[in-house]
């Protein structure tokens, strides 16, 4: 099965933020990236049971703030944003990922209306 690239592509930028965020944590976790995994910017549930001094030393003061909507972890702390655009968020590594077998693992996208055309294979060819 062959899936035209720009159709996964403009499918996926067309899904809310917040689904476009679900698949790429369905993603992450079927890689184990967790590294890279978007969490809800929620305080209380991202430093559950810390002490206020850990989550201190937890938090990269200069790039967390409560008013936003998301959050990852990063090497300087928890980091936070409210734009894709600042995030680990990345559609090609999405793309790839949903081609190779993402698609089996997801309802977020209708695999059969992105699949590549035959007509549109045979007009490439000639």
């Amino acid at each position: 099965m062959t899936f035209n690239i720009e159709k996964v592509k403009e499918a996926i930028y067309d899904l809310a933020d917040w689904e476009q965020v679900n698949l790429w944590n369905e993603r992450c976790e079927d890689y184990n990236y967790m590294d890279d995994y978007i969490y809800n910017n929620d305080p209380d549930e991202l430093m559950c049971g810390q002490k206020p001094s850990e989550i201190l030393s937890a938090v990269d003061m200069n790039s967390y703030s409560l008013n936003d909507d998301w959050a990852c972890y990063t090497i300087r702390g928890w980091a936070s944003f409210s734009w894709l655009s600042d995030s680990p968020f990345n559609i090609d590594e999405l793309v790839e990922w949903y081609c190779e077998d993402g698609y089996e693992q997801t309802d977020l996208l209708d695999y059969e209306e992105l699949i590549e055309d035959e007509d549109e294979e045979e007009d490439e060819e000639e």
